[in-house]
């Protein structure tokens, strides 16, 4: 699993995408889980197109570690709690945080 966070943008976002589930066609994998990041969070988030969330900035790939550590800082849960809902039930185009403001 890889973890996008969208700090440019109007909204922010912490994505997961499952780089087993990514297609690649002429892509390295990196670029194609970028894209598939890119089109959750048109679908998830905000933004009218994929194109719009380009001009605004690319999202930026960070470690399962970081990703913790935001979500942990995030929502309240403990380490223990975060690794078990990671490990557990994260799935592929996730999004596990939201900009506030979309709540």
């Amino acid at each position: 699993m890889k973890y996008y966070e969208f700090n440019d943008h109007d909204y922010y976002a912490l994505i997961a995408v499952d780089e087993n589930q990514v297609i690649t066609q002429d892509q390295t994998i990196d670029e194609a889980c970028s894209h598939a990041a890119v089109k959750f969070y048109v679908q998830s988030v905000a933004c009218e197109s994929v194109e719009e969330v380009w001009r605004e900035g690319k999202p930026r790939e960070i470690t399962k570690e970081n990703a913790l550590k935001q979500y942990v800082g995030m929502t309240g849960s403990t380490l223990q709690q975060a690794e078990e809902y990671f490990n557990k039930d994260v799935e592929h185009g996730d999004a596990l945080l939201i900009d506030g403001l979309l709540v």
